[in-house]
């Protein structure tokens, strides 16, 4: 059975991928060669995170992430990072090879040139860390936070009821209301930060569909199962191109600078088969042989939301190891350090219609601290004397019932 399987890759800063007859001429600010690199290995970090996602998915589920999100609450995340911990996160984020001030450059460089929007587009972006109360975090790390990542930085405590509920109600207003309740409560009491990126796009396509032509269509979910779908219809000029591998067509938003991107993979190709070649230096060759025709499009209306449940293991999996263990070396962040990474929580919303696209992302570092022990001897215990030099035990006892004495 024909199988139809669409990829969809918001273009978030089409500058540097736009195809070509896309006038970006017109733009609101000078992009530096530090901003454009920090963007491709970004790409290549989300392409092999949504690589790694999509296989443990499944062909039958979808995978929508925001490669941006993640790197902004992972890269605030790095920032207090010391030894091997920074290094394992360096490699898995493809910056092993630059220093923190120039990740911190490039992003803060990044997140101004990427907010600024355009015509018929906004794009907002927020990132916040919140801290357990009485933890002690480095001067530094909280400087670097608001300097290059505009961060709200404060002080919550956790254990209070409506704690989460501060949280989650940050990100539903940075998100519009599209992402809801990425906290449960009650915080874990081992919780001692919480370091969160959340963004809002929303573009209205330069040539929008004509809802009318809008029908009920076959979409075939894998070769063995379909579904009905509305499917937008229109005959449009615009970037495209063909290979033996897929056909894609670039669709842009107001303005021309933001531009949605789709790969349709050829009959008998898949949608995973895309996802294996695909690289930032493949998206940069594939997206240049874009050159503007006449197509006849027919693309699904559809709305997605998607919790990357697995994000924490495939991070580890790209090598993000020592970050994830009570052994993580994170005492550029707080005094002390002795905290790690306890979870990478990720969830984003997705909509295509006839007059555009919105999208939504949220993610969320959590740190962990280890409880201090209680031990209360209120039950029969055992008790030793020994001798720490020659390790000999020079009494053992079994107290059942204690004697106040």
């Amino acid at each position: 059975m024909f199988r139809l399987s669409v990829c969809l890759l918001a273009g978030l800063l089409a500058c540097g991928s736009v195809g070509a007859g896309v006038d970006t001429a017109d733009k609101p600010v000078v992009i530096g060669n530090n901003v454009r690199q920090m963007a491709t290995r970004g790409n290549d970090f989300g392409f092999d995170l949504l690589r790694r996602l999509a296989a443990r998915a499944g062909s039958g589920e979808n995978v929508v992430i925001s490669p941006v999100s993640i790197s902004y609450a992972l890269a605030m995340t790095y920032n207090g990072a010391r030894g091997r911990t920074r290094d394992d996160m360096a490699s898995a984020l493809g910056i092993p090879d630059l220093s923190r001030s120039d990740v911190n450059r490039a992003l803060g460089g990044l997140m101004m040139v990427a907010i600024t929007g355009g015509e018929d587009v906004s794009f907002e972006m927020g990132n916040a860390i919140w801290y357990r109360e009485g933890l002690s975090v480095m001067p530094d790390f909280s400087e670097r936070a608001r300097t290059y990542y505009d961060a709200q930085i404060a002080e919550l405590d956790f254990n209070r009821p409506e704690a989460a509920g501060t949280v989650n109600d940050w990100i539903e207003q940075q998100t519009h209301g599209r992402i809801r309740s990425v906290i449960r409560p009650p915080i874990d009491p081992s919780t001692v930060m919480m370091l969160v990126n959340a963004m809002w796009f929303r573009g209205n396509w330069y040539r929008p569909f004509d809802a009318a032509e809008t029908k009920s269509a076959v979409f075939h979910v894998t070769a063995d199962s379909s579904i009905e779908c509305r499917m937008m219809r229109k005959l449009d000029h615009a970037p495209y191109f063909q290979d033996d591998l897929m056909q894609a067509m670039e669709l842009p938003y107001g303005g021309e600078r933001f531009s949605a991107v789709v790969l349709l993979p050829r009959e008998g190709r898949t949608t995973d088969d895309v996802l294996e070649a695909l690289t930032a230096e493949k998206w940069r060759q594939w997206t240049e042989r874009l050159s503007p025709r006449d197509v006849r499009l027919g693309l699904p209306r559809f709305t997605v939301e998607y919790d990357a449940s697995a994000i924490s293991s495939v991070l580890r999996d790209m090598g993000m190891t020592a970050a994830f263990t009570p052994g993580a070396d994170f005492g550029d962040m707080v005094a002390g350090g002795g905290i790690w990474i306890d979870s990478v929580i990720h969830k984003t919303y997705l909509r295509v219609d006839e007059q555009g696209s919105e999208a939504a992302a949220a993610t969320v570092v959590a740190m962990k601290k280890g409880l201090v022990p209680q031990m209360e001897v209120n039950r029969p215990f055992l008790l030793a004397i020994r001798d720490r030099w020659t390790g000999a035990v020079i009494f053992v006892a079994r107290i059942a019932s204690p004697d106040a004495g």
